[in-house]
C-alpha cells in the first residue's frame, strides 16, 4: 500500500506555472473551471485544499494529468499510461465534469 501525502505547496507551485506557461491569469484560470480568483491564488500559495472535482477541472484546464501536477518526480512514481491513453482519460474527465455541469 502506498501512502502519500499530498504537499499542497507543490501542486499550487505547478498550477501556477502551467498557467503562467498557457499566459492565463488567476481570473482567466478561475472563470474556465467555475471557482474564485482567490481561491485559485489560494491553491498556487498552498493555503486552501481543492476538492477532487476542482483538480480534474483544473487538470483538463491546463491540459496537465492529475498526477503531474500532484506528485514530485523524486518520489519515483511515473505515468504508466500512454499518451493515446491519457488523451482518452482526458476526454473521460471532460464528458464527466460536463455532466456534472449540467445538473447544476
Amino acid at each position: 500500500m502506498i501512502l502519500l501525502e499530498i504537499d499542497y505547496k507543490y501542486l499550487g507551485s505547478n498550477v501556477r506555472k502551467k498557467r503562467v506557461h498557457l499566459n492565463m491569469t488567476q481570473e482567466d484560470l478561475a472563470n474556465q473551471i467555475a471557482i474564485s480568483t482567490s481561491f485559485v491564488g489560494h491553491i498556487e500559495r498552498g493555503t486552501r485544499k481543492a476538492s477532487v472535482e476542482t483538480l480534474a477541472r483544473l487538470s483538463v484546464a491546463l491540459d496537465e494529468s492529475i498526477d503531474n501536477l500532484l506528485i514530485p518526480p523524486e518520489l519515483g512514481i511515473t505515468c504508466k499510461y500512454s499518451k493515446e491513453q491519457r488523451m482518452q482519460a482526458k476526454k473521460l474527465l471532460e464528458y464527466a465534469l460536463s455532466a456534472l455541469s449540467s445538473d447544476e
